[in-house]
């Protein structure tokens, strides 16, 4: 059995691979300027501001099969990875690249003796860009 069966979210960088439960953080927006025209009382223009800041992609509950687990390394560039969602049947959803990201958080949930919490690591890599990964082909 594939150990990344119960992962649904499938990390790749180089020729590593990771698994891992929770993803968050893709996302694009950008800031807009709205300019009232004189004369024109019907709608205003709406012009896009330059982008002022990069995305942050959360990762929690990961596995690897390698030892190298870059992660944990903050201030780590990693020039690109590939995320693939799957089903639960472990079928590719979709696929995200990104590209220029660099990691700036690894946090550890509360630890708690009097509880049977698991230990989870969390991990925040912050990225200039991303694009969705046509699957159809």
């Amino acid at each position: 059995m594939d150990v990344f069966t119960a992962f649904h979210f499938v990390i790749s960088i180089d020729n590593h691979v990771y698994g891992f439960k929770k993803v968050s953080g893709i996302a694009r927006d950008i800031e807009t300027h709205q300019y009232q025209e004189g004369g024109c009382n019907d709608y205003v223009h709406i012009f896009p501001k330059p982008v002022s800041s990069c995305k942050t992609l959360s990762l929690e509950k990961g596995i690897s099969q390698s030892g190298f687990f870059p992660f944990y390394f903050i201030g780590e560039h990693i020039e690109s990875l590939t995320l693939e969602v799957r089903d639960r049947k472990n079928v590719l959803v979709k696929k995200y690249m990104f590209h220029h990201l660099i990691v700036t958080k690894w946090e550890v949930q509360e630890l708690n003796a009097t509880d049977n919490g698991l230990l989870i690591d969390q991990f925040e890599l912050q990225y200039e860009e991303f694009t969705v990964v046509d699957i159809s082909k």
